[in-house]
């Protein structure tokens, strides 16, 4: 049975982040930030609406013990940083911020998930949360929550387990996240320009590509990779609610937009998609879809393509990639094979039964990836992830996500 894919998507974006919201409504009501991070009785948001700089290493609402000094701010990546309850600073409730129960023993599970017969797992959100978590992190350690990187290449601050990046607006749409799921710990974390932080982030992009990106903008004088700031968004990255919006934003950016090209190929179990995301964490969705084809899709060869194509088509004497590609409603149909028209080609293939073209079984693309990765200068986790015993290697169910 074909998948219907955007039926499928929509259902599958709907477990995660609810229906989508309007552009300034932040991002609510969500399977994995669930609407007990929302407290019933919130204070009102007393921002200051001035901007002067704060001194350095004297940022306002930082305990005493917290100050950096002035070259240098804290390293709260390696903190035992907890995943099961949050505590609210203002009235000490402690509230379980977690989408299922024992959230911290499903991430951290020793045992695959089970298989019975040819009952297949879903991609539920708790299935999101372990594939997000071994992209990023062995079992022994935690997730970089923290983890900072300050105006590399020109994309502004580099934040957290997705990398989310200030120029890309992936950090902007993340900030909205956490002010949504708790306005009151946003604010203490990031103190008196919270309000005109979360404006320059989620800044529309300019009209001309001359302009000057308007979410690259410092905020309360100072650019986003100050040690200032810095030591803010340290300081968020240790509360557990602040953690569920970082798996959130990673399963929007790093995790949905891979799923047509993942269940494509056949890369599409939580072992295979743990090798995405740790891919598209570290090159970004498009050039880890490429880096993907070109280290293991099989179409290698022009020859290899027209065979391919011409067994597919329903007229082999004109068959021409562009018809194929409108014909999957694929969004390149300039007659280029790239990386998504690769996979569809490849999907369409293997549901032929008769490929004339040998295609790799799943677990050969993960070890030619886990190969390309090693002769690049990005090797990331890959090796680690292959190697995991505790990732299972069944195909998960794409097509029937559990919305529990």
């Amino acid at each position: 049975m074909m998948l219907d894919v955007a039926s499928t998507r929509a259902r599958l974006r709907s477990a995660i982040v609810g229906s989508p919201p309007a552009e300034t409504s932040g991002y609510r009501d969500t399977d994995l930030a669930p609407r007990a991070h929302r407290l019933a009785n919130r204070g009102q948001n007393t921002h200051n609406d001035s901007f002067a700089p704060e001194p350095p290493g004297q940022l306002r609402n930082k305990p005493a013990d917290l100050q950096p000094a002035p070259d240098q701010f804290l390293d709260l990546d390696i903190a035992p940083l907890s995943l099961s309850t949050v505590r609210n600073a203002r009235d000490g409730l402690a509230i379980d911020p977690s989408p299922v129960e024992d959230a911290e023993d499903v991430l951290r599970s020793s045992e695959p998930p089970a298989q019975s017969g040819e009952a297949r797992a879903s991609l539920d959100p708790p299935m999101m949360r372990r594939i997000i978590f071994h992209a990023t992190a062995d079992p022994e350690t935690v997730p970089p929550f923290g983890k900072t990187q300050p105006n590399l290449a020109g994309e502004g601050l580099r934040y957290g387990i997705g990398r989310f990046t200030q120029k890309s607006g992936e950090l902007g749409r993340l900030l909205f996240a956490m002010n949504d799921m708790d306005p009151d710990a946003f604010e203490s974390a990031f103190g008196p320009h919270t309000q005109d932080l979360l404006s320059v982030t989620r800044a529309p992009a300019p009209q001309s590509t001359q302009d000057d990106l308007p979410n690259m903008a410092p905020v309360g004088g100072q650019p986003l990779w100050s040690a200032e700031w810095i030591a803010r968004f340290k300081l968020a990255a240790q509360q557990p609610v602040f953690q569920d919006a970082q798996y959130l934003v990673a399963a929007q950016t790093k995790l949905l937009p891979l799923l047509d090209f993942a269940r494509n190929l056949g890369l599409n179990s939580e072992k295979a998609l743990s090798l995405l995301v740790e891919r598209a964490i570290q090159l970004g969705v498009e050039q880890a879809k490429e880096f993907v084809a070109t280290a293991a899709a099989p179409l290698r060869t022009d020859a290899l393509k027209r065979a391919a194509l011409v067994h597919v088509a329903a007229n082999p004497d004109t068959a021409t990639l562009s018809d194929f590609q409108a014909a999957k409603g694929l969004p390149d149909t300039s007659g280029r094979l790239d990386s998504d028209s690769h996979a569809a080609l490849v999907a369409a293939l293997r549901a032929s039964g008769d490929s004339p073209v040998l295609l790799p079984s799943a677990e050969m693309m993960m070890d030619q990836i886990v190969a390309a990765a090693q002769a690049s200068s990005l090797q990331g986790r890959v090796a680690a992830i292959r190697a995991n015993p505790n990732l299972s290697e069944a195909p998960l169910s794409l097509s029937d996500p559990v919305m529990e």
